[in-house]
């Protein structure tokens, strides 16, 4: 059975393959390499991001305009099918963000979206989270791939005794999966090379 069927049956996730092609992922990654970035920020309150390494360490870059504008085509593309899937209208997507994550770098157990009242407008409107993976998971070293880094994937049975039971999904060069943003997830440590992600929040 393909594994990916755990979240398309199971759990209902949109999962499409072959969303970019690989030469895509390929130009993306290398402009990704080259491009400046930052340590991505954690939202703190309605005000301030922080970066707080000890939940999450990655980097964000900074995509020229181009290359932003053609993920964001794409993404116009998809909202139609996003909404029937789910079941839900969708206004439109929070800006992309073009992530890299080296070796030890990791995103702790968390929800994107949040209602709490000290919560930035934009994390209570995100209902649809997506992920486009640029590489390859595997579970040696290989070129062009990465070790570890796995999007795990928590709360998806009913059971309450399997609550903190973590369902990992692998990244495939130009997997695309979109989930309830509501869903308890992570980025498991990367153990070994650079792995390559776009993510965006689908917005009620």
């Amino acid at each position: 059975m393909d594994k990916l069927n755990i979240f398309t049956g199971l759990s209902g996730f949109f999962v499409e393959k072959n969303f970019f092609c690989a030469e895509l992922c390929s130009t993306i990654q290398d402009e990704i390499k080259l491009a400046p970035k930052q340590l991505t920020k954690i939202f703190q309150d309605n005000y301030n991001s922080v970066v707080d390494e000890e939940t999450r360490k990655s980097h964000i870059a900074e995509i020229l305009e181009p290359t932003r504008c053609l993920v964001k085509s794409r993404l116009d593309a998809l909202k139609q099918k996003l909404e029937a899937h789910f079941q839900m209208v969708l206004t439109d997507y929070d800006e992309p963000s073009f992530l890299l994550y080296k070796q030890g770098d990791f995103f702790a157990p968390h929800k994107d979206r949040n209602t709490e009242e000290n919560e930035p407008d934009i994390v209570k409107r995100r209902k649809v989270s997506v992920v486009i993976f640029l590489n390859n998971q595997k579970q040696t070293p290989t070129d062009n791939a990465y070790c570890g880094g796995a999007l795990t994937f928590y709360g998806l049975m009913r059971d309450s005794r399997a609550a903190n039971y973590g369902f990992p999904l692998s990244g495939q060069t130009g997997l695309l999966v979109a989930f309830p943003s509501d869903i308890i997830h992570e980025v498991q440590p990367v153990t070994w090379g650079e792995r390559y992600t776009i993510v965006t929040w689908f917005l009620e």
